[in-house]
């Protein structure tokens, strides 16, 4: 629901043409929301309640927010996908975004309930100046982008220290009040460190990937940095120093979806993001995408979504 209605928010306030979002504009667009409270311009929390009518169903553009978002399902479920991922979180599960996750096509249970504390990176930054060790075992705990399954009692320490965070949040007349949501968001993120450490340390740290897990995420992590400009399997084959035939067999087998598929839908996502944008001409999206001329990528617009582009232009 929490993450969800700030998506939705999002796609309200921007048009759903944008797909880089600030933390400051997240700020500027719900403080004031009777659900939320926060630290001036550097933490957020979104509590288990939150506004009736919200939809249950908010699909558009993939977003990137400027920000860590600590992001936790209490009760119900709730679906979205992280960089072409999709994750299921039902009670006891966690995920952890961090800016360079792309987020998008969100789906709740009407039931759900859940919190959200988003930290701007310069607040994480200076929690990272006073606690070195901090970021070094974030790192080391690999927590950002995969969803987390935590114990009843770890679930319980982690929401009662977001309470903790959000009692301080409330209390404006405090002259210290900024130091102790710091040490509190502090002691949160050591604790979900040392949860997530543990976890790991007991499936015999690092987790042991199979030869397919591994080509899947050196695959989708290779997607992300290069889609815009190689869209040949090729390249991702190559990479990766396997076949076009192997790649293409894994992919399909493990996802469903051939390398090909993967690189087009990536290209129509971002594409379509683009063609939000009125003030960015069918020209300039050609060559940011990489294709030889506009009449190139009108002809594979068209192929793969059935209309041209300049109608889903009319139509967004």
């Amino acid at each position: 629901m929490v993450y969800a209605y700030f998506y939705s928010v999002i796609l309200i306030y921007r048009g759903m043409d944008n797909q880089n979002i600030s933390f400051d504009e997240i700020f500027g667009w719900i403080h004031n929301n009777e659900f939320v409270d926060s630290l001036e311009e550097d933490v957020i929390i979104a509590g288990e309640k939150f506004i009736d009518g919200i939809p249950i169903q908010s699909s558009g553009p993939e977003i990137r927010v400027d920000a860590v978002i600590a992001f936790f399902c209490c009760e119900g479920s709730i679906l979205f996908t992280v960089d072409y991922t999709t994750y299921t979180l039902t009670a006891g599960i966690g995920i952890i975004l961090i800016s360079r996750n792309l987020v998008g096509d969100i789906r709740r249970s009407d039931n759900y309930v859940g919190y959200a504390l988003i930290i701007s990176k310069q607040f994480m930054i200076s929690l990272a100046d006073e606690v070195p060790s901090l970021m070094a075992n974030v790192t080391k705990a690999r927590v950002a982008g995969s969803s987390i399954q935590f114990e009843a009692d770890e679930m319980k320490i982690l929401t009662t220290s977001i309470e903790r965070i959000r009692r301080q949040l409330k209390t404006t007349d405090n002259t210290f009040r900024k130091h102790i949501v710091k040490n509190e968001v502090g002691n949160f993120f050591m604790e979900l460190v040392y949860f997530i450490l543990k976890k790991r340390t007991d499936e015999d740290f690092p987790p042991k990937m199979t030869q397919t897990d591994a080509v899947i995420r050196k695959f989708l992590q290779l997607l992300l940095q290069h889609f815009k400009e190689q869209h040949e399997v090729g390249f991702y084959a190559k990479e990766l120093c396997m076949t076009h035939g192997n790649l293409t067999r894994v992919m399909t087998h493990a996802s469903g979806k051939s390398p090909l598929k993967w690189i087009h839908d990536a290209l129509i996502a971002e594409a379509k993001t683009l063609l939000r944008k009125p003030d960015v001409s069918m020209q300039q999206i050609a060559e940011e995408l990489h294709f030889g001329d506009q009449s190139s990528f009108s002809k594979f617009f068209k192929k793969h979504t059935g209309m041209a582009p300049t109608e889903f232009r009319r139509k967004s």
